[in-house]
């Protein structure tokens, strides 16, 4: 038995993207809103990364001594990224 040639249906399924309007609708309200409000965004990053910073740092001089714990703290930068870790739910030092 020989299956009928469905190329043509095929065709049928560009009309798909004629649903795609609103999408790109809500891309653009999305671009206008970072558009207008690229400067209060930056500060915003700006303050969230001195504040990691500083509280990493402090973090890494306020340390336990044990032996255990010092590979996780073992520079600032790894005590950054154990801080993120853990504000965002991902971890905690093992």
């Amino acid at each position: 038995p020989r299956l009928p040639n469905l190329s043509m249906l095929r065709v049928l399924r560009l009309f798909r993207l004629l649903k795609a309007a609103p999408v790109v609708g809500a891309f653009d309200v999305v671009a206008r809103v970072l558009y207008y409000n690229a400067e209060i965004l930056c500060v915003s990053v700006l303050i969230c990364g001195v504040l990691v910073l500083m509280l990493s740092t402090v973090l890494f001089y306020l340390r336990p001594n044990e032996g255990e714990t010092e590979d996780d703290f073992s520079s600032i930068p790894a005590t950054m990224y154990l801080s993120v870790m853990m504000l965002t739910g991902q971890g905690q030092p093992s």
